[in-house]
C-alpha cells in the first residue's frame, strides 16, 4: 500500500512538472514573434554572411555603404522644424565637405525668420539611385522624396527629386552638394 502511494505521488509530480514545462514553453513561444517585425522579411544568415572562402566584393560593399549614407543624409537634411532651428544641419556637419560646410554655416548664422508660425518638415525617401560612381573619388545619387509640411491647421505633401554628390575628402566620404528640385 505504501508503495502504491509513493508511485501515485511520483506520477503526480511528473505530470505536474510536465504541465509546468508545457505552460512555460508556451509562454516563451508567445513572447517571441514568429512574424518579422514591421513587415520586413526575415534575413537568412546565408544571405548576410559570405561562406568561408567566399570573397566580399569591396566595390559592391562600398557602393552599398554610400547608398545607406546618402539615404540617411537626405532624410535628416530635409527634416526640421521651427522649434529645432537648424539642429538637423548642425548634426550633419561632420558628414559634409568643406565647401558644403561653409555654405551651411552661413545659412545657420542667418537663422530662421523671426515671428514665424510653427512649421515642420519631414522627408522620406521613396527611391534612390546611384547614377555615377568613381571608386575612391565620387558618387552621384538621384533620389525621389516625399516631404510632409506641417503648419497649424494644415498639412501639405510635396514630392521632390534630390541630387546628391558625395566625394572623398581627407580619406572620408562626405556630401559635397545637395539640391532639392520640384
Amino acid at each position: 500500500m505504501k508503495k502504491n502511494i509513493i508511485i501515485i505521488i511520483v506520477a503526480i509530480i511528473l505530470v505536474g512538472g510536465g504541465v509546468v514545462l508545457f505552460l512555460f514553453n508556451q509562454e516563451r513561444e508567445g513572447f517571441i514573434s514568429e512574424e518579422p517585425v514591421n513587415g520586413q522579411e526575415e534575413i537568412d544568415d546565408d544571405d548576410v554572411m559570405p561562406d568561408e572562402g567566399e570573397q566580399i566584393d569591396p566595390l559592391a560593399a562600398e557602393k552599398s555603404q554610400l547608398i545607406i549614407q546618402a539615404r540617411a543624409f537626405i532624410e535628416r537634411y530635409g527634416s526640421y522644424s521651427l522649434d529645432s532651428g537648424y539642429q538637423n544641419l548642425q548634426e550633419l556637419l561632420d558628414q559634409m565637405s568643406k565647401k558644403l560646410t561653409a555654405e551651411v554655416l552661413i545659412k545657420i548664422e542667418q537663422g530662421m525668420e523671426p515671428g514665424q508660425d510653427f512649421f515642420a518638415f519631414v522627408t522620406k525617401i521613396g527611391s534612390i539611385e546611384l547614377e555615377e560612381f568613381i571608386p575612391g573619388s565620387q558618387a552621384i545619387f538621384t533620389a525621389r522624396v516625399q516631404q510632409q509640411e506641417m503648419r497649424p491647421g494644415e498639412t501639405n505633401i510635396s514630392y521632390y527629386t534630390v541630387d546628391l554628390s558625395i566625394i572623398k575628402e581627407d580619406g572620408q566620404w562626405v556630401v559635397d552638394e545637395i539640391e532639392f528640385k520640384q
